[in-house]
């Protein structure tokens, strides 16, 4: 019976799993250390040739943005998505989408604002998942199982690998950031977690995977330190845990541009013309308009909360010039032009501004007539 193999460190029993016969070398399950079973043994001969050796690099501590759950049977390594810079973007396209939002509001329909609002949605939820997504790497005794969520995201792709197909564990970069591959006994390498922000990062899951699933650390090509020193000191996702303040103005920021994009909407009028004579008695408190484009003509239509059922219409007629025709319940329009009147001063202006495919229109009449008179200003009436 073959004696039972100790570990040098903690003195547990190192399970035959654990056990690489073909380069003589152990991990214990228990506290991680690496040991050389020719040295073990006290077995003479050449030193074992250096390219091959298992390395005992140094723990990486717990990287921020990172946490671990251990139990008895897996290991779950957690990363939240979120970065400082993400707040910046979540400004910029809530910004742009909003915009957006004014344009339809105010241009409409067009093929290349269809195509600006499919970009700003596309951007918009990638930013939105950078906020709630997280990266859950589990491994256990079967292997290792990569996911993300919750919401997909074409940045992070699952990734599952069994250990007994797994033949070496490294780190490298992935672009600008980094991941951690597996090289698979069937030669193949699969990219197993990424994308990782920090080398740190990369190099904290792979010293966690070697140790739950049992392998050695052997030097890899293309590995983070092939050819040259490596720092792990990367920069540290701070969005987390920097963000309270950004957190608070973002909203405040979001419902300015909201706020703006209503002001320059609303319609706004004053004044009051007042009745007599042929017209009846009367005050007409004029507090709301709408552009006489909606009844195909030139001009504005008044309208009083206080009189419904009257309205007062401003018409520039292209052959009589300016009219003010007034539409009471129960009577013919009465029309009322400057040969008519003391003083009539109408000015009706169309704006650079669209709403709902309307142009919009500001003005002011005053006008002193027999039958009506006062003076009424109008913006933005569509």
């Amino acid at each position: 019976m073959t004696n039972p193999v100790h570990c040098g460190a903690c003195q547990a029993v190192i399970a035959p799993a654990n056990i690489d016969t073909a380069r003589e070398l152990a991990s214990c399950g228990q506290c991680g250390r690496l040991m050389d079973l020719r040295q073990l043994r006290g077995s003479p001969g050449e030193a074992p040739d250096t390219s091959s050796k298992a390395r005992a690099r140094a723990p990486v501590m717990l990287p921020d943005g990172m946490s671990v759950t251990t139990t008895a049977s897996e290991v779950v390594i957690r990363r939240r998505w979120l970065r400082g810079k993400h707040w910046f973007m979540l400004v910029l396209f809530a910004t742009a989408a909003a915009y957006i939002c004014y344009l339809w509001s105010t241009v409409g329909a067009s093929g290349w604002l269809v195509v600006a609002t499919l970009f700003a949605l596309s951007f918009n939820y990638n930013v939105i998942s950078m906020f709630v997504n997280r990266t859950a790497v589990t491994a256990g005794a079967e292997g290792v199982h990569v996911a993300h969520g919750p919401m997909p995201s074409p940045f992070a792709l699952k990734a599952v690998a069994k250990k007994s197909d797994i033949e070496q564990l490294y780190s490298a970069k992935h672009g600008a950031l980094f991941s951690v591959q597996a090289k698979l006994k069937s030669g193949e390498t699969l990219r197993l977690v990424a994308p990782l922000v920090t080398a740190e990062q990369a190099l904290f899951v792979e010293q966690q995977l070697e140790r739950t699933l049992g392998l050695v650390d052997f030097a890899v090509d293309g590995e983070l330190n092939d050819g040259g020193a490596l720092n792990v000191e990367g920069k540290r996702p701070t969005g987390a845990s920097s963000g309270a303040a950004l957190a608070l103005l973002i909203p405040v920021f979001v419902v300015g541009i909201i706020t703006l994009v209503f002001l320059a909407t609303r319609t706004e009028v004053s004044g009051q013309l007042r009745a007599s004579g042929a017209l009846g008695s009367w005050t007409f408190q004029a507090d709301d308009c709408s552009s006489g484009e909606r009844e195909g003509f030139g001009g504005v239509v008044l309208t009083a909360s206080t009189d419904s059922a009257r309205l007062i219409r401003i018409v520039q007629d292209p052959v009589r010039g300016n009219l003010v025709v007034v539409a009471s319940p129960g009577r013919p329009n009465h029309v009322l032009d400057d040969k008519s009147c003391k003083r009539f001063e109408v000015n009706v202006n169309r704006t650079d501004t669209r709403i709902n495919k309307i142009w919009a229109v500001d003005g002011r009449v005053t006008i002193e007539c027999g039958e009506l008179t006062g003076s009424v200003v109008f913006e933005t009436c569509h």
